[in-house]
């Protein structure tokens, strides 16, 4: 009878468990949608055409939590802040990592003498602007993973298809070191390495 009784008070403390951990992660995704809804509703559809594009344009993506740009970058590679949480940082890295690969296109295909104005340029890097199906976003990298990424496109000119291969591999590992997803699959990086060549 006693080991009956243990038992189930077993049970019961593992189930409040996981109810409990349950209820944070539910929580948790209230807020996010939460806060999706409130950067919807700040939009105006019923506004003309140039102004409605315009407008949407300003709104961030809510999934990065209001992270963009140098900042994001730096959160990413610091691996903490103040202002978010670790699970919070693991969900907006994963999302950059979703349009890393867009960005390192951009970056890759532009002309040296023709930058478009999706991109800004200073000293320490550049960002490329985005948009997303929830606003838009900017991904900024660093200035030295900016020039290996342009100079693909001077291999891709003098060089086989398995060394550019190569060297996009080399340089999308050093943009996952960078931030800290040395544990994102290897179909991920791999595909965004072969998005390099093309």
């Amino acid at each position: 009878m006693n080991t009956s009784v243990f038992l189930l008070i077993v049970l019961l403390s593992v189930m409040m468990v996981v109810l409990i951990a349950l209820t944070v992660y539910l929580l948790d995704r209230l807020r996010v949608l939460e806060n999706s809804l409130k950067a919807l509703s700040s939009l105006d559809f019923r506004s003309s055409g140039e102004n409605q594009s315009s407008r949407h344009s300003a709104v961030q993506d809510p999934y990065f939590y209001g992270l963009t740009g140098q900042r994001l970058w730096r959160v990413l590679e610091s691996n903490s802040d103040p202002d978010y949480n670790q699970v919070e940082i693991e969900e907006v890295r994963s999302r950059f990592i979703a349009v890393l690969s867009r960005a390192l296109s951009i970056i890759k295909d532009t002309h040296p003498d023709q930058v478009p104005n999706t991109i800004t340029e200073d000293s320490d890097g550049w960002g490329v602007y985005l948009r997303t199906l929830r606003g838009s976003i900017t991904v900024w990298l660093p200035i030295e993973l900016v020039s290996q990424i342009r100079n693909l496109t001077n291999l891709a000119m003098s060089s086989n298809e398995r060394e550019l291969l190569t060297e996009s591999e080399r340089v999308v590992e050093a943009i996952f070191q960078r931030i800290n997803a040395s544990t994102a699959p290897q179909g991920t990086r791999t595909t965004i390495s072969q998005s390099l060549t093309i």
